[in-house]
């Protein structure tokens, strides 16, 4: 091409796409050999990297990738774009329940169902009184002074293990556990429409904790993860199932690494090794949760964690 050729409009394409975190260049050529080469070579490893990343490794197939996904750009403020509430006053989209991961005795681990903080009968998060025996069953105070809230709750019937029971032998069993409004601030919660990131596997929304009395958000800012590719994007649960199991298999072994680090500090006499050693970063993992959510009468799933704010760089 010619110096004095003018090529703003296609760079400014490529920053553009760029903004909605695409990988893009432009490559000016000069009429030599050398240059068309470089371009022609980029492009080729561009198109395998796309082809490597949309190939399914067991079947060698490829992965349709979801085009229903709208997109914002880099460093777009959380008041601009629209948000999803999934709140209790909703009844055509609402949280059915969270989902935590557990190991079981044998080390194969599953999904761990946790206790839902809501009224078992208005579904309201106000003023809450918990079952006395299983503390697995609330009721709100509107609810709890009408009666004995939880005499339904207790009762058997024609010999059917009461709720109240099932709930204890789930607890006892490991297959439901409790959440503070530390760990879950809320049952009601807001996703955003507009995907602020995406990696080879996943795209990734913000998504906030609302208050269920006045809709104000709460807690810490959390993100979603799904699936790019739409065969996984419709077996959420199994998609999500590996990434749990993974997250919980590495953190294990951080927190093995941990003690490792804090065992060392008995072999060093002197107070300077030691405090190096308590120096040392220690490595920790964030807990993930799906929440499972209906929308429409359709149930669809996404995975949550706590947002960390900053630059995220791949280690290999």
């Amino acid at each position: 091409a010619e110096k004095s050729a003018d090529f703003s409009t296609l760079e400014d394409m490529v920053e553009e796409a760029k903004q909605y975190g695409s990988i893009a260049s432009f490559g000016k050529p000069s009429l030599d050999a050398d240059s068309l080469s470089h371009i022609i070579s980029g492009l080729a490893s561009s198109l395998t990297t796309s082809r490597t990343e949309m190939t399914e490794l067991r079947t060698g197939e490829l992965r349709q990738v979801r085009m229903d996904i709208v997109r914002e750009k880099l460093h777009t403020l959380d008041s601009e774009g629209t948000w999803k509430n999934y709140a209790v006053d909703d009844e055509s989209r609402y949280v059915q329940r969270f989902w935590a991961w557990t190991f079981n005795e044998r080390r194969t681990g599953d999904f761990v169902e946790i206790v839902s903080r809501r009224c078992m009968r208005c579904y309201s998060e106000d003023g809450l009184q918990s079952c006395p025996v299983c503390n697995a069953a609330f009721v709100c105070w509107g609810c709890f002074r009408e009666g004995d809230a939880f005499a339904n709750h207790r009762a058997s019937n024609n010999g059917v293990e009461c709720e109240c029971g099932s709930l204890l032998g789930r607890v006892a069993m490991g297959s439901l556990e409790y959440k503070d409004e530390e760990q879950l601030p809320s049952f009601c919660i807001a996703v955003k429409d507009q995907a602020f990131g995406e990696g080879a596997e996943r795209i990734v929304r913000k998504v906030r904790f609302l208050d269920p009395a006045n809709g104000d958000y709460i807690g810490p800012v959390m993100v979603a993860k799904e699936s790019r590719f739409a065969g996984e994007y419709h077996t959420q649960m199994a998609y999500h199932k590996n990434f749990m199991r993974t997250q919980d298999i590495a953190a294990s072994f951080g927190r093995r690494f941990n003690d490792a680090l804090d065992e060392a500090e008995k072999y060093f006499d002197d107070a300077a090794s030691q405090a190096c050693i308590r120096g040392l970063p220690r490595i920790l993992f964030i807990e993930p949760m799906v929440v499972e959510l209906i929308e429409n009468g359709v149930e669809k799933n996404i995975l949550i964690e706590r947002y960390l704010v900053g630059d995220y760089k791949k280690v290999r």
